[in-house]
């Protein structure tokens, strides 16, 4: 088919050429040509993108909608970009057993804890919203790049320390809401109050929109990360994954 689109466009141009046409003309119909052919054989040429494009596709076609939360399609219009600053770690609840772990919940820590072990050793945080976030059907999952803070001085607050703290975490809370960074009032300092303006346009409570960091290794800034960042998406992409499928997430912020 394409063949034959092709002969017949070649003949169209020869027509126009030999019949006086524009040369604007010749050249624009000789660009059509050329993109309709090249695009495909690109693909073709290229095994990995053919294969990236299929599961894509793939993935779209399963993504069912849900309406768990309001609002859902406005959310797509920001982004939430992780604090350069400030603590992000859990605080431990002082009545666990108010919030016993459920399924979903349970099978998060599963996944958190098959981190490898470079990962858990080193300074960092893991999400910004209680037990109660991870443990309901969201249609939302909000998502920065990676924990700010100086490593050197929080060293002591590893990933492995923070997944403990997820296991007893309380079920209402927001890092952006109710936690103090650098000694701000709580939901003041940085990007806290931005944040959480955001939510109230979109009609949600901070406090039960899963959030989390793409990377769970905290650093300064992004290019202050001591390791690769490819190997830490890959690192901790299996917990983000684990939050969408038991979450039903279909957006992503």
């Amino acid at each position: 088919m394409r063949i034959a689109l092709v002969v017949i466009a070649i003949y169209t141009l020869v027509w126009i050429f030999t019949e006086g046409g524009g040369y604007l003309l010749l050249l624009a119909m000789l660009f059509v040509v050329a993109i309709y052919a090249a695009v495909p054989w690109g693909i073709s040429r290229n095994p990995k993108l053919k294969i990236h494009l299929d599961e894509a596709e793939a993935s779209l076609k399963k993504v069912k909608p849900r309406r768990t939360m309001p609002n859902t399609r406005k959310a797509t219009k920001g982004i939430v970009k992780a604090p350069a600053k400030g603590p992000v770690e859990m605080r431990a609840s002082k009545s666990p057993a108010d919030h016993p772990i459920d399924d979903r919940q349970q099978t998060i820590i599963e996944a958190l804890m098959a981190l490898p072990d470079h990962i858990k050793r080193q300074s960092g945080a893991l999400f910004y919203t209680g037990a109660d976030a991870f443990s309901q059907p969201s249609s939302i999952y909000v998502l920065g790049l990676n924990p700010g803070g100086d490593p050197g001085t929080q060293e002591a607050n590893t990933v492995a320390k923070a997944i403990t703290a997820f296991e007893k975490a309380p079920g209402q809370w927001s890092a952006y809401q109710d936690d103090s960074w650098e000694g701000a009032t709580p939901g003041t300092w940085g990007m806290q109050p931005r944040v959480l303006h955001f939510f109230k346009m979109l009609g949600l409570d901070a406090r039960s929109v899963p959030a989390s960091n793409v990377i769970f290794v905290r650093s300064t800034t992004e290019g202050t990360l001591t390791l690769d960042k490819d190997e830490l998406i890959s690192a901790c992409w299996p917990v983000h994954r684990t939050v969408i499928q038991r979450l039903g997430v279909t957006t992503i912020i």
